[in-house]
């Protein structure tokens, strides 16, 4: 076992235990060796993590309990996402909905501060990432990957630090975006100069224009989504 994981094994022992622990009797509980343990709660203390109280072994600090905090926030998120992931994965046609709808409140503010905020460099990217989504469509590929990488290029070209990370989040686990891509592919579309009027929204610096452009590719791709599902139900 890494001495990190056996860390975390040991604050959250105490933590779930309330009073003073010693080495032997998170030894007994642990299933480890009283000499490991020994060596993680000196770092840990060392760490301010923890600490002696009188002779009756370690409790936690409130430090210890903060980061413990933290650490199950983490967790709880990371399962959130992968619940939403798996959702995305099934295909259900309100889930995707819903999961445009949110796409639309994070894409469109990105899109509006991209135009704000980009500069020759950032502009040059985004064309580049447009010229490969076009590429990809002349050779008969279906252009999801281009597709999505110039979409998080447009978040990551926002300003916005957290905008980026939630799109990634939202769009890329177990490869859901392809879900969106596939319900335009099955109607004949997508279409390889679909980005163009955003881009040049961004080009020419008009947030507005930029943020009306996005909402109303994301309606597209929602038409899509309808449309897709209503052939499998005819």
């Amino acid at each position: 076992m890494k001495e990190r994981d056996l860390e975390w094994r040991i604050l959250r022992e105490m933590n779930g235990d309330g009073g003073p622990l010693g080495a032997l009797s998170l030894s007994s509980r642990l299933g480890i060796p009283p000499a490991s343990i020994g060596r993680a709660l000196r770092k840990l203390e060392d760490q301010r993590l923890v600490s002696k109280s009188q002779n009756k072994g370690r409790i936690l600090t409130a430090q210890g309990r903060e980061i413990l905090a933290r650490e199950q926030k983490k967790k709880d998120t990371v399962s959130l996402a992968e619940e939403l992931m798996d959702a995305a994965l099934s295909g259900d046609e309100k889930i995707l909905l819903d999961i445009l709808k949110l796409r639309q409140l994070l894409e469109c503010e990105a899109a509006g501060l991209c135009a704000q905020n980009a500069g020759p460099w950032e502009t040059e990217w985004l064309e580049r990432l447009q010229s490969d989504y076009e590429s990809e469509l002349r050779r008969g590929g279906n252009g999801s990957e281009q597709d999505l990488k110039l979409h998080l290029a447009i978040a990551a070209c926002s300003g916005n630090r957290v905008l980026p990370g939630l799109l990634q989040l939202l769009l890329t686990d177990h490869n859901s975006y392809a879900s969106f891509n596939e319900a335009a592919r099955s109607r004949g579309l997508p279409d390889e100069k679909e980005h163009g009027a955003l881009l040049e929204a961004i080009r020419q610096h008009d947030a507005g224009k930029a943020r009306r452009q996005m909402e109303l590719h994301l309606e597209r791709v929602k038409q899509n989504v309808r449309a897709s599902f209503a052939g499998r139900r005819a």
